[in-house]
């Protein structure tokens, strides 16, 4: 990333400072043991199909649009491009989900699944073609798709998949609905025979401002 967002949302300031780097395997294994050795079951998110930007840029060849060049967000929110539905996208998310089990033991991996806007697919060729053959009603069907074959990778490896419940009828059998938005989408899931996690945002998410005059 070039630079980053300074401030809550709609902020015009950066901070003008390249960031980068990843966790290593080692790293990621010294924070599940110290989480353990104080009661703590650290849960990977890997989310899909959206909120895949950074992703995206490195291999464009997983997304819808493989002749693209991006660029990494700046600034955060919803972006439009999202991940392809071909087979060397499901490919590359097993491979991605089997490391992650590999170095984390516990039970449940989130697969996201929140704020996915499917124009891309509606607009793709072959992601049309893949909605037809899977019987789907429509390119946006691909959503619940994708996740479930992530999904079933998950379960036929003992693990449980987690998803955001924003409508819990776009989450696949066999996934525990965390709801962070409305209480509404938490009866949905309930309703639909999903176990739910209720995890507003407002009450849950540690990175919010607790005061709008002094952050950022």
């Amino acid at each position: 990333r070039a630079e980053s967002m300074v401030g809550p949302d709609g902020s015009t300031r950066f901070d003008g400072r390249p960031h980068g780097g990843a966790y290593t395997r080692a790293e990621l294994t010294g924070l599940v043991r110290y989480a353990a050795r104080r009661g703590v079951s650290v849960v990977p998110e890997i989310g899909m199909p959206g909120h895949v930007r950074a992703a995206l840029a490195a291999y464009p060849h997983l997304g819808n649009r493989p002749d693209r060049t991006l660029d990494v967000w700046t600034r955060w929110g919803v972006c439009d491009t999202v991940l392809g539905v071909h087979d060397e996208v499901l490919a590359f998310c097993r491979a991605v989900l089997a490391e992650v089990m590999e170095v984390f033991p516990a039970p449940y991996v989130h697969l996201g699944g929140d704020e996915c806007p499917t124009t891309e697919w509606e607009r793709s060729p072959v992601a049309r073609a893949r909605a037809a053959a899977e019987g789907l009603p429509a390119p946006a069907a691909l959503h619940g798709w994708l996740l479930g074959k992530a999904g079933a990778y998950l379960a036929d490896h003992g693990r449980r998949p987690v998803g955001w419940a924003e409508n819990g009828s776009r989450l696949p059998p066999g996934f525990t609905a965390m709801s962070w938005r409305e209480p509404a989408h938490a009866a949905d899931a309930l309703r639909r025979g999903h176990d739910v996690v209720l995890t507003h945002h407002r009450t849950t998410y540690l990175d919010y401002a607790q005061d709008h005059d002094r952050c950022g």
